[in-house]
């Protein structure tokens, strides 16, 4: 599943990536050296919207 993870405050994308199973909220997620908490998951068709915050 392509899972697209960005950031709401402020609005930026961070990265794109294939994933073996969809984000859950409240895990935490390294992206680009940097971890990063899952705020919201929004699932559109085979793909999905991460909303993270930085740790």
């Amino acid at each position: 599943m392509k899972v697209t993870y960005c950031q709401d405050r402020p609005k930026r994308f961070i990265l794109e990536r294939d994933e073996p199973e969809l984000p859950i909220v409240g895990d935490f997620v390294e992206l680009e050296g940097t971890r990063y908490l899952i705020r919201r998951v929004e699932r559109v068709a085979r793909e999905a919207l991460a909303y993270v915050i930085r740790d």
